[in-house]
């Protein structure tokens, strides 16, 4: 993995060169530069013979990962000036190709390789993609509505008539019942109450249902002063003629999180 690097550790590192690294920053990656690298390269040492090495950079849940080879795959640290560095590597440093280009260079300390872009990199649509972006946009719509602008009309909103909520401590609500519990919530307004929800996004799964919607799986934490809890939710989302709306909610496995 460009990243993970084994083997491909022992092959950078083979020269002994301990110089010392510059600071390991993780800055904002901007989507279209994000987007511009995603792909399959192959990876040659300049002015020396051997093996190439294939490199698969891709985007899963909305961060830059690169794999070399079949290695598992790490997250690419944005540096600045179109420069990257893996997370678990920082003795590898790749440079973005210009807009234009299809090529990229990853400078190690035993000498520079270019990388010729040869394919384009499968991304899980699991974990990545259209689909994925918009559920995750809706996830964080209608939490917005309940945990911050407490706003349970705009909640309610994104629901079925029929929803069905289904709870491993409260049981199952329907309906209106689940309105009125969302109502009865925002009275307390979790963000006056200094409560904080946070999805997981590592954990997060989105799976279409042809002809229906899709459903959309994960866990989520809840902060309150120095305690949290987590829990795993699905959702399984309608889409309708005027947007999505939750069908039905999975809500279980709640624990304290240590």
């Amino acid at each position: 993995m460009l990243l993970r690097l084994v083997p491909l550790a022992v092959f950078l590192l083979a020269s002994g060169v301990h110089a010392q690294t510059p600071e390991v920053r993780d800055l904002p990656l901007d989507d279209a530069l994000r987007d511009h690298l995603v792909g399959r390269y192959s990876l040659t040492m300049r002015d020396a013979d051997s093996p190439a090495l294939s490199l698969r950079l891709f985007v899963e849940v909305g961060a830059l990962l690169g794999a070399i080879n079949d290695n598992d795959p790490t997250r690419m640290l944005y540096q600045g000036d179109r420069r990257f560095r893996p997370e678990d590597a920082p003795v590898v440093l790749l440079i973005a190709p210009e807009a234009e280009e299809a090529r990229l260079v990853v400078e190690t300390p035993d000498g520079v390789m270019d990388g010729v872009r040869v394919g384009e990199a499968a991304a899980d649509p699991a974990t990545s993609g259209p689909l994925f972006e918009e559920l995750r946009e809706m996830d964080r719509t209608l939490f917005d509505a309940i945990f911050v602008a407490c706003d349970p009309e705009a909640a309610i909103a994104l629901l079925d008539a029929d929803v069905e909520f289904y709870h491993d401590k409260v049981g199952v609500t329907r309906g209106q019942e689940v309105h009125d519990a969302i109502r009865r919530q925002a009275e307390g307004c979790p963000r006056e109450q200094g409560l904080v929800r946070e999805v997981i996004l590592e954990t997060l799964l989105v799976s279409p249902v042809p002809g229906f919607g899709a459903v959309q799986m994960g866990e989520h934490r809840f902060i309150q002063a120095e305690e949290t809890g987590r829990a795993r939710f699905a959702h399984v989302w309608r889409q309708t003629e005027d947007g999505w709306r939750v069908h039905r909610v999975l809500s279980i496995d709640h624990r304290t999180e240590e």
